[in-house]
């Protein structure tokens, strides 16, 4: 989980030098950005939305099924009721994919927050006054999108986690196990029309104002739930045989 955490925000924060936001020499940048307009740019122009689907299902949800193929699972049967132990890896698989997303984020969070200007009302062509984020951008100068965008990111690590397993669960081979959730972020990403039905853009959530605010967490956590009950079932079914 710690290198899934420090790899994330490697590759966030390298954005901000690629842009020009920090300086290697120290010296301060022409241009200066607000903390919503500056929180566009390692999540829009880094590789992180490419590679986001793959890492959260690697700190826990993988376990699965090293446990199964190595024959360790039977051995746990043997001391822990097997729904029971089904409970406990879905909710750690979702746990620990959600933390993996979220704290890196939150800690780009934090350096955009020291760098950044706040926001305040009177730029008229903030492009965030065109989102579902308008009512909410001036709340403590913007942090408060920011703590917003963070739930979204444990929620977006939880539901990628639990389709990591999922697929663990329906596969032996641990490599198309470790490659099927990435092609599915980026098939979704080509095939799957933009929409808020569309997990990959879950994470960011930058719909329009027609959109209201809470809709995509009820997105998220309604797939979230459906993974989780499905793996349970298999997880069950799976322990009996």
């Amino acid at each position: 989980m710690l290198f899934v955490i420090v790899a994330n925000f490697i590759i966030l924060f390298v954005s901000l030098f690629e842009y020009g936001i920090i300086t290697v020499d120290g010296k301060t940048p022409g241009t200066t950005y607000d903390i919503l307009t500056m929180y566009t740019i390692p999540f829009a122009i880094s590789s992180f939305i490419i590679f986001a689907g793959i890492f959260p299902g690697l700190p826990y949800a993988f376990s699965y099924l090293e446990e199964r193929n190595s024959g360790y699972l039977k051995y746990i049967r043997t001391r822990i009721n097997i729904g029971k132990y089904a409970k406990y890896k879905v909710l750690f698989s979702g746990l620990s994919g959600g933390l993996s997303v979220m704290i890196p984020g939150v800690m780009i969070f934090a350096v955009i927050c020291l760098i950044g200007r706040k926001v305040i009302p009177g730029d008229n062509g903030h492009i965030f006054k065109q989102l579902m984020w308008a009512p909410y951008m001036y709340i403590w100068g913007g942090r408060f999108v920011l703590l917003l965008k963070a739930i979204l990111l444990f929620l977006f690590g939880a539901m990628w986690a639990e389709l990591a397993l999922l697929f663990s669960n329906i596969f032996k081979n641990r490599y198309v196990a470790y490659v099927l959730p990435f092609l599915a972020y980026e098939l979704m990403w080509l095939v799957f029309p933009v929409g808020i039905w569309n997990p990959v853009y879950l994470v960011r959530s930058d719909f329009g104002r027609d959109i209201p605010v809470f809709i995509p967490y009820l997105v998220d956590m309604g797939y979230i739930v459906i993974l989780c009950l499905i793996n349970m079932v298999l997880m069950k079914r799976r322990g009996r045989q």
